[in-house]
């Protein structure tokens, strides 16, 4: 990896640079802690988006494949519907923003299902299970159920056909997966709104230690990069942690 002042950095496998990201998914996964992740906890969506993006393009090409394509033609729309000139192909662009959305969908839910069986057992621990912290994917109605891939399609399509006037009139996408978002619970109160800064925190923190469980293979821990401006609290309880697994 070489870093350069004013210039972009490179990468490199044996001799041979490497352009995409998804390209290096395979060789080396890193979990990052930085002041930013309270934002994950007390932030808007698109934090959680975020996180859930960095994590699954991690696990799976397919899944950044199907996000990059999805992002593309959810570009185009935006322009078809600002634009407000033709819309001859916005039911063939919804088609197809269908298609993606269903592996989308898929996996950031069944994402969702294995982090917040790490990050309760996380937060058991470092709350000496006087909080339980509970997960919520929160997507297109009913596609975050138990449902076949076929019937999350149909429903992702249904909602684009509903929102169909309604978006054309107000010029802007108002459905999608690009408003997906993890509800997060402590004690069954949104963490959100009433959890207090050490809470939200404490959450963060066993958010993280589950999206490293997630990119483990076998033995293999993804590589953990704490900033260099983070707190006290959090590096100790990294520490504590790491002496409590061994």
């Amino acid at each position: 990896i070489g870093i350069e002042k004013k210039r972009l950095s490179t990468v490199t496998i044996n001799d041979v640079r490497i352009v995409k990201k998804r390209d290096m998914s395979n060789v080396v996964r890193c979990v990052l802690f930085s002041p930013e992740d309270l934002f994950l906890v007390k932030g808007e969506p698109q934090f959680r988006r975020s996180f859930m993006d960095n994590c699954l393009c991690q696990l799976s090409a397919r899944y950044q494949k199907s996000l990059n394509n999805y992002e593309k033609l959810l570009k185009g729309k935006q322009k078809i519907l600002r634009d407000g000139t033709d819309y001859s192909y916005l039911q063939s662009v919804n088609l197809q923003l269908a298609q993606y959305s269903i592996d989308i969908i898929d996996m950031r839910r069944r994402m969702c299902t294995a982090l917040e069986k790490h990050a309760q057992a996380f937060h058991h621990q470092m709350t000496n299970k006087k909080e339980t912290l509970t997960l919520r994917y929160k997507t297109i109605p009913y596609a975050d159920k138990e449902i076949t891939r076929d019937e999350i399609g149909e429903l992702v399509l249904k909602r684009f056909m509903d929102s169909y006037d309604a978006e054309i009139a107000a010029h802007t996408t108002l459905v999608g997966i690009q408003r997906d978002d993890i509800e997060i619970f402590i004690n069954g109160s949104e963490a959100k709104k009433f959890a207090s800064q050490g809470q939200a925190r404490t959450a963060a923190i066993s958010l993280k230690f589950a999206e490293r469980e997630l990119l483990r293979e076998d033995e293999d821990y993804p590589i953990m990069l704490l900033d260099d401006v983070l707190n006290f609290r959090l590096v100790v309880l990294y520490q504590s942690h790491c002496l409590l697994q061994k």
